[in-house]
């Protein structure tokens, strides 16, 4: 699945999906040296990011 926030926002919406949206706040499981967070929408998986 692929979550897209814009404009400096912290609020994802998924891409491709009818899944909840949520904010980076709700985030839990942060972990620094992969870059990833623990999908709190689907609470399986990991999100990763990317900053362009």
């Amino acid at each position: 699945m692929r979550w897209s926030a814009e404009s400096g926002s912290w609020h994802f919406r998924p891409d491709d999906c009818d899944a909840d949206a949520w904010d980076f706040d709700d985030a839990a499981e942060i972990d620094d040296e992969s870059g990833t967070v623990a999908c709190p929408a689907c609470a399986t998986g990991r999100v990763g990011f990317s900053i362009f």
